[in-house]
């Protein structure tokens, strides 16, 4: 608000009273500019005196318009110099760095008054300038809290809040160009994972290309830049959404724990050099949950000796996709059997007959005797996503099998999941 003096006037008698008017309209820039004119409402005038009289309470507060607006009544005064409030409605529009100009007519009747001089320019200046209240923003998080996601992707959203009167660009870049990585539970090594495994895009009110996030400066707003029409209030909200895919999940994030990335964000204009540019700094931190999925399917497995060659060369069978395991921790795998012998009604056979074993080598699967003990199969194996585990089950050639009855010899074996 600003107190103005808006001219003179001569003596008001009964009756007699100023109004204000403006009649060319809303206030254009000047010079002449793309820059839409301000409408009439951002502009309210109440007059606060005339000559020595006080107009503080006046209930006269107006918006000029064509129509002329009393701003005082008089009952009898002598008239003199007439100061007004001029009050800028900053909340009605977005306001754009520039300079607007108007013509205020002002009025006097009562006895053929008038007011000297009769018009007064008004201009409003709107300054170039780039702010922010806070400097940081807060922490944006992308949970990875399901196993879902390394099938889908993953994005989680933040946003950038500052205050403009100018086009403007807004430039990303990590700290570092690897993310740092907090192992949880501690322990594991850390997976060097590049932050160029995490895009950005700008989302929402306004668009822009998808990068890879990087440790140099990248332009995110679009080409035209973040216009100040874009949003409210002349505060700017462009929100960047950090994405992951699928593969680079599977690749670069199968370690449960925390991947974290000091960012910097610079807003600058979108020309020129002024406004000086300003930063605002953030955190993204990617939260692997510590997982896990295991599933061995329950079709039995059968060793059949039919043959003379079976008893003399003993029987094996491959089993290809025995188990699957889903892991963001390292784990084991062991195996028991929950009878302490082959059963067949009152007959039976010894665990240790049969050794079960990995068809792969690449799979790191010791081979074991089968028995009542839970046994270690898989040992210290990496996190992983759906890994699956061909298994060989092999009965050795042994003469003592004759010596007992024919039959179907059973027994349930059990294989657990455990992370170390």
């Amino acid at each position: 608000m600003q107190s103005v003096t808006n001219g003179t006037t001569g003596v008001l008698l009964l009756g007699g009273s100023v109004y204000v008017a403006n009649a060319g309209g809303p206030y254009p820039a000047k010079p002449t500019s793309s820059l839409p004119a301000l409408p009439l409402t951002v502009l309210n005038v109440q007059a606060i005196s005339i000559g020595p009289v006080n107009l503080l309470n006046t209930v006269y507060d107006v918006v000029p318009e064509v129509t002329r607006k009393r701003i005082f009544s008089a009952g009898v005064s002598g008239g003199g110099t007439i100061t007004s409030n001029y009050k800028i409605n900053t909340n009605v529009i977005n306001w754009q760095a520039g300079t607007y100009e108007g013509k205020l007519d002002y009025t006097a009747d009562g006895l053929g008054n008038s007011v000297t001089p009769p018009q007064q320019t008004f201009t409003i200046t709107v300054p170039e300038f780039i702010s922010t209240l806070n400097p940081a923003i807060p922490v944006t998080t992308i949970n990875v809290n399901n196993f879902s996601f390394y099938t889908s992707g993953i994005s989680a959203s933040s946003q950038v809040s500052y205050h403009t009167t100018v086009p403007t660009t807004l430039k990303l870049k990590a700290t570092l160009p690897t993310l740092n990585y907090t192992s949880v539970p501690s322990g594991m090594a850390n997976p060097n994972t590049a932050v160029g495994k995490i895009t950005t895009a700008l989302t929402g009110v306004v668009t822009g290309p998808q990068l890879p996030l990087s440790s140099t400066d990248a332009t995110i707003s679009p080409a035209a830049g973040l216009l100040v029409t874009s949003y409210t209030a002349n505060n700017n909200l462009p929100e960047p959404t950090f994405s992951i895919s699928a593969a680079d999940l599977k690749t670069s994030f199968l370690k449960a724990g925390n991947y974290e990335a000091d960012l910097t964000y610079t807003i600058g204009p979108l020309t020129g050099v002024t406004p000086a540019a300003i930063t605002k700094t953030g955190l993204l931190r990617v939260t692997v949950a510590s997982l896990a999925a295991f599933s061995v399917p329950p079709a039995a497995v059968s060793l059949a000796f039919n043959t003379s060659s079976n008893y003399k060369l003993g029987v094996s069978k491959n089993v290809p996709a025995q188990l699957t395991v889903s892991s963001t921790l390292p784990y084991n795998v062991t195996v028991r059997a929950n009878t302490s012998t082959f059963v067949n009604g009152t007959n039976n056979l010894p665990l240790n007959l049969m050794t079960i074993s990995g068809v792969n080598p690449a799979d790191n699967i010791t081979p074991l005797n089968l028995s009542t003990n839970p046994q270690n199969l898989i040992s210290g194996a990496s996190p992983v996503i759906a890994r699956t585990y061909d298994l060989k089950y092999t009965v050795a050639p042994n003469s003592n099998l004759l010596s007992h009855a024919a039959g179907t010899y059973a027994t349930t074996i059990v294989f657990t999941y455990v992370a170390p």
